[in-house]
C-alpha cells in the first residue's frame, strides 16, 4: 500500500514489517509495557511534543504540510 508514497523518516513516517511490529507489540504485552511506540526518535519527539503542547505538533505539521504534500503526490492506497 505505501510503495508510492516518498514520506520517509524525516517526515515522521517509517515503514516496519509486520513481524518486526507484532513482536513488540508481544514484548509490550510480556513486559506490561503501559504503551509500545514505534517509528524511532522522530516519532517519539512528536508524541512528547503532542502531550506537552499539542498546538506544537499541529505548527510542525503545518509547516511540514508543503514536503508532506509532496512526498505522497503520486501516492496510491490500491
Amino acid at each position: 500500500m505505501m510503495q508510492s508514497s516518498k514520506a520517509g523518516p524525516e517526515l515522521g513516517v517509517v515503514r516496519e514489517a509486520a513481524s518486526a511490529v507484532a513482536n513488540a507489540i508481544a514484548q509490550g504485552i510480556e513486559t506490561e509495557a503501559f504503551e509500545v511506540i514505534r517509528g524511532g526518535e522522530e516519532r517519539e519527539k512528536m508524541i512528547v511534543i503532542n502531550r506537552q503542547d499539542p498546538a506544537a505538533l499541529d505548527r510542525r505539521f503545518a509547516e511540514m504540510k508543503p514536503a508532506l504534500a509532496e512526498a505522497v503526490r503520486d501516492h496510491s492506497t490500491l
